[in-house]
């Protein structure tokens, strides 16, 4: 199991926590920031992230995200960590996860808050930082069991720019998954082009795209943030779902997709159809 690539973040530990991993409770002790010229030894760092000063842990292999980072992937039994290579911080985290019938009784606003608990004790900057909640979900895996996601995202005019910390957890309480950006975000310009304009230009741009006609319905969701792998790009992200009546099979069918639209010059710079 490897974390994407584009999910490659620069986070910090915290000082102290208490965290509850696969159902067992581990004291985790962090360093708090270091500096890029100054990195700390992975293994260590890794150690610290688990509670564990003498586990194994296990090099995988040296990779670049989509914005030409380099970052380095650990394993420590089946459990899979994501480095900094410039500091030596533990940037993310999988675990391994529990079956169904050994989920626990939390629901989503319960376990917001261990969530949280997590976040403000590894990432170290999280009270210096706007840090707004922005996602929080329960994804169901069927088989996988369900995932309780929660996203916080720094927001400088409240547009999100770039710093993030995500922690996805069991319903047990238990992490399932940690991954966060911690870096320098430059100041962000007022945005020229308006949600309105956003969402007219996606729903064009999806129907051009797409051919289709006869539509019956558009719903569309947005999203104001930056892109760190484009230079900080910022860009609207338009989810755009068309509903339509195929006339060739006689029933209603969707299309549409996520439209990313920079926020300068209202140009479509990426659009991730849906499947």
């Amino acid at each position: 199991m490897r974390l994407p690539d584009k999910k490659i973040f620069y986070p910090i530990l915290g000082i102290v926590a208490v965290i509850a991993i696969t159902g067992g409770l581990l004291f985790v002790a962090g360093p708090g920031p270091v500096s890029e010229n100054k990195p700390i030894d992975p293994t260590e760092s890794i150690r610290q992230f688990i509670g564990d000063p003498d586990v194994v842990v296990v090099f995988e292999e040296r990779m670049v995200n989509v914005a030409g980072e380099p970052y380095d992937s650990y394993r420590v039994n089946d459990n899979h960590f994501i480095v900094d290579p410039k500091t030596g911080m533990v940037t993310g985290a999988q675990f391994v996860q529990v079956r169904k019938e050994n989920q626990g009784p939390l629901s989503l606003e319960q376990a917001k808050n261990s969530a949280r608990t997590f976040a403000l004790l590894h990432y170290y900057n999280f009270n210096r930082r706007n840090m707004v909640l922005t996602e929080s979900q329960a994804i169901d895996h069927g088989d996988a069991a369900t995932e309780y996601s929660y996203t916080w995202n720094e927001q400088d005019q409240s547009i999100n720019n770039g710093n993030l910390v995500h922690v996805s957890l069991n319903t047990d309480g238990s992490v399932r998954s940690y991954h966060a950006r911690d870096k320098t975000a430059p100041r962000l310009e007022p945005v020229r082009i308006s949600k309105n304009q956003a969402i007219d230009t996606a729903t064009r741009y999806v129907i051009e795209k797409t051919k289709i006609s006869n539509i019956s319905s558009n719903e569309t969701s947005v999203l104001l943030t930056v892109m760190p792998d484009r230079d900080n790009r910022k860009v609207w992200i338009v989810q755009v779902e068309l509903r339509y009546m195929d006339l060739r099979f006689g029933f209603e069918d969707h299309r549409g997709g996520a439209v990313y639209i920079d926020a300068i010059t209202g140009n479509v710079v990426k659009f991730d159809p849906c499947q």
